[in-house]
């Protein structure tokens, strides 16, 4: 499970570490691998944005223009609206609904 955050903390991921049974990987974990430590720090939010709209499932934050990007990649990409959530619960499931322009939040669907 790749997690995108500006969180330095590791320890702040603990209790989901424990609950979840895989590992948890962040953009630090492949900063020598990939030799990110080269390019210019600048660029860490954009590759962060690439790296999670490729996933098979992604869950944002509802009000977040870092998550409502991400999801306007997945869907540049062809990728189904019923595999993106949001955390916050009443929104869950806001992607998997078909709505008419100038119904809900736009910048939700951007």
């Amino acid at each position: 499970l790749y997690i995108a955050t500006d969180e330095k903390n590791s320890t702040y991921f603990d209790d989901f570490r424990r609950q979840h049974s895989g590992p948890l990987r962040f953009f630090d974990d492949f900063k020598e691998l990939a030799d990110l430590d080269s390019i210019d720090s600048t660029l860490y939010g954009m590759i962060e944005t690439v790296v999670s709209s490729r996933g098979s499932v992604f869950a944002g934050t509802w009000f977040s223009t870092f998550s409502g990007y991400i999801v306007r990649l997945r869907g540049y990409y062809g990728m189904s609206k019923y595999f993106t959530y949001y955390s916050w619960t009443e929104r869950k499931y806001f992607m998997h609904e078909w709505m008419n322009i100038g119904l809900g939040s736009w910048y939700a669907r951007e």
